[in-house]
């Protein structure tokens, strides 16, 4: 297995992120995320959630913090680089849940999310100083699943094509 980039594709950066809600013996949630640039993954994690969320929204909105970070992580590496300019959407992160990304755009308070953790927020103050842009991304096509749940064989290997991730012998074209 080997990770491939493509010239063809340009210089685009993909950040995924997700999370499952709730899947484990200890009902505390994975979040995970994807960076992928010229189609190839270049920076990636799954963790479990250090508390239980009590809602898919508060389980996404903990992986965004995550992603959020490597974001800004990989923005600044890539100034210092001197190829933050020649990069597309260098600060876009892909999320499959509504919830979170209505709760990132909306600073009104809400007693249904009021418990949400102060650290938290940071994903919103990152939003609205444009630090990142959340974008929705459907289900079928959010990259990260493939860290945060069980797949398919065929969605399991899609993802993987889409992660930039080849079997060796196709590398080596035997």
């Amino acid at each position: 297995m080997g990770i491939t980039f493509s010239g063809s594709l340009g210089l685009e950066l993909k950040l995924y992120c997700d999370a499952d809600w709730a899947d484990g013996e200890d009902r505390k949630s994975i979040s995970a995320y994807i960076a992928i640039l010229a189609g190839g993954a270049v920076s990636w994690r799954a963790k479990k959630q250090a508390t239980v969320a009590t809602s898919s929204t508060e389980a996404e909105y903990m992986a965004l913090l995550e992603a959020t970070k490597e974001s800004i992580w990989i923005q600044r590496l890539l100034s210092e680089l001197g190829q933050k300019a020649a990069i597309k959407n260098t600060n876009v992160i892909f999320e499959d849940n509504q919830g979170a990304i209505a709760l990132a755009h909306n600073p009104a308070h809400h007693a249904r999310t009021k418990h949400i953790d102060i650290q938290y927020h940071f994903v919103r103050d990152c939003v609205e100083n444009g630090k990142v842009k959340l974008e929705y991304c459907p289900t079928a096509e959010m990259v990260a699943d493939a860290l945060t749940k069980p797949l398919s064989k065929d969605r399991h290997q899609g993802m993987m094509e889409k992660m930039g991730l080849e079997e060796a012998a196709a590398l080596t074209g035997e």
